[in-house]
């Protein structure tokens, strides 16, 4: 390495002894919702548990995330209402 240069990240392969585990900005990513919305569910209950790796670094198993994700509900798109159930409403 040449001189007063510093080393890039390491990147830490899975191994099948340990989980592949995410960072919140990576969990952001692999589940496409907002830090606050995430946020919101785990008081739910309704999020995967964190593993606070530190008192400032967390991080979230992906196999619990794909979990999660394999259970929730779908939505047809970015803002797209669900469609009526009431008849009155329901265009002929």
């Amino acid at each position: 390495m040449p001189r007063g240069q510093k080393p890039g990240p390491r990147r830490r392969m899975p191994t099948p002894e340990a989980p592949e585990l995410l960072t919140m900005a990576e969990t952001i990513a692999y589940v496409r919702l907002s830090r606050s919305t995430i946020y919101d569910l785990e008081r739910l209950g309704r999020f995967p548990a964190r593993l606070n790796l530190t008192s400032r670094r967390i991080a979230f198993r992906r196999s619990e995330l794909d979990a999660f994700l394999a259970n929730a509900p779908r939505r047809a798109g970015r803002g797209a209402a669900a469609p009526s159930t009431n008849p009155e409403r329901i265009a002929l």
